[in-house]
């Protein structure tokens, strides 16, 4: 028998950047300063809202970064709010 599983609509707020190394520091351009985004998720509850938005932020590209300096980099996200809307 299936379940009867309700999606909802969540509005997740969201800054990122780019880091580097063990510090973590922002790398040098654009993709090194805090970039502010709205993006919009259908799930089941806020906490799966919140681990879609970081799994598919985390898997983005670093765009004009070599090969091997992209092996040090990591995407730097941060939550700011999640909100419900339908």
């Amino acid at each position: 028998m299936k379940e009867n599983r309700t999606r909802k609509f969540y509005e997740v707020d969201v800054r990122n950047r780019v880091v580097k190394g063990v510090l973590e520091t922002r790398i040098r351009g654009t993709q090194g300063k805090w970039y502010p985004e709205t993006l919009y998720y259908l799930a089941e509850s806020e906490q799966e809202a919140k681990e879609v938005v970081k799994t598919l932020t985390d898997s983005r590209f670093f765009l004009g970064v070599k090969k091997q300096t992209r092996q040090l980099l990591k995407r730097q996200i941060e939550i700011l709010e999640v909100r419900r809307i339908a």
